[in-house]
Order: structure tokens, then C-alpha cells, then sequence
């Protein structure tokens, strides 16, 4: 089974998870915020693939995630980024795949936040393959 760890369930993500589904059996696990208020047209009621979604505060959260841990297997695991606590927690613990999303912005390394960021990327993303999504404005 192949584990995938996003952030909030929505439509976009919830089809790519369908279609993945019928040829790999996944289990989703969501950590992102619940309070976060969107429309009934941002989530997906279909999902047909197993899921949990994660409650409480982040403290919470991340015990919840850390008792799966013992499920995973490092090399069916893949994290919908580097950027979140939870991410770089199952990073921490497993080498794994990641999925990126970038924008065309990305590239720009000019001011000293973005130089920083850039050199955390490199030392966190010790992982086995990348998935890259690139969005161009």
C-alpha cells in the first residue's frame, strides 16, 4: 500500500488520489488545518481510497502521525511537500518521495529569505524521487 501524506483533502487532489487508487491501493493521511473554512466546491465527497484526517492541535496531530509510523514502509511513503511541521517530521524518520509544487517565482534567489530557504530545501530533501508540479503565472 502506498501512503501519501497531504495537507487538506480537496477536489484537485482528491481526483489525482482516485485515479492513483485504481491501479495502487493508498491510504491518505490529511494533517492540515480543519478550521480553514472553504466552500462546498473546494472538497470532494468521492473519495474511494482509504483516508484519515487528523484532529486537534498540532501537538495532537503529530502523535497521531507518529503512531502510524510503525505501518509505513519507507519506500511507499510520499509527502505532499517540505514546507509543513508534519512533512518534515515523516522526512526526519523515513527517506522517502515528495511531491513539490512550485511556482515560476521559485527560481529567483535574489533576497537573503529566499537564498535561506533554498539551503533548507537541499538539506531536507534527502529523498529518493521527486514529483514536480510547476504552475507559471
Amino acid at each position: 500500500m502506498l501512503v501519501i501524506i497531504s495537507d487538506k483533502p480537496n477536489f484537485y487532489k482528491t481526483n489525482l488520489f482516485n485515479h492513483i487508487n485504481k491501479t495502487k491501493r493508498i491510504f491518505v493521511i490529511y494533517v492540515g488545518e480543519e478550521r480553514i473554512k472553504r466552500d462546498e466546491f473546494f472538497y470532494s465527497k468521492n473519495m474511494d481510497f482509504d483516508y484519515v484526517i487528523l484532529f486537534g492541535n498540532k501537538f495532537k496531530k503529530i502523535l497521531q502521525l507518529i503512531r502510524y509510523f510503525p505501518k509505513f514502509r519507507k519506500n511507499d511513503i510520499i509527502v505532499s511537500g517540505w514546507d509543513n511541521l508534519f512533512y518534515l517530521i515523516v522526512l526526519m524518520f523515513f527517506r522517502t518521495s515528495v511531491i513539490v509544487e512550485s511556482t515560476s517565482e521559485d527560481k529567483s534567489r535574489n533576497n537573503f529569505f529566499n537564498k535561506i530557504k533554498y539551503m533548507i530545501k537541499k538539506i531536507v530533501l534527502a529523498v529518493s524521487v521527486v514529483f514536480c508540479t510547476i504552475a507559471f503565472s
